[in-house]
């Protein structure tokens, strides 16, 4: 792949290079789009669950693991600090 090096970036120089580049992106943008249809899904699911199961309730899966539905604001503060947002319920895995 011939490429020219000009201020820390890379630029495609010839045709095929540039089609590999294009496949590569589109490629990724799916990946993205699947990606969200899965994120819906998982989150439908935790509803649900939200709804049938009590916070702390042990759930045993079938590889040996153990669920539980943690709330995490169950200490009674209203702010967590994480990296990223904070949902108030999530599913916690953990080996029996």
């Amino acid at each position: 792949m011939a490429t020219s090096r000009r201020r820390g970036f890379f630029s495609l120089t010839s045709d095929m290079a540039k089609k590999s580049a294009a496949r590569k992106i589109e490629e990724h943008l799916q990946a993205r789009e699947r990606g969200k249809t899965h994120y819906a899904l998982a989150d439908k699911l935790l509803d649900e669950l939200i709804t049938e199961l009590k916070p702390g309730t042990e759930i045993e899966l079938s590889d040996g693991r153990v669920a539980r539905l943690v709330d995490n604001f169950a200490d009674g503060k209203n702010k967590h600090f994480k990296p990223t947002g904070v949902a108030r319920f999530e599913i916690g895995l953990s080996r029996k």
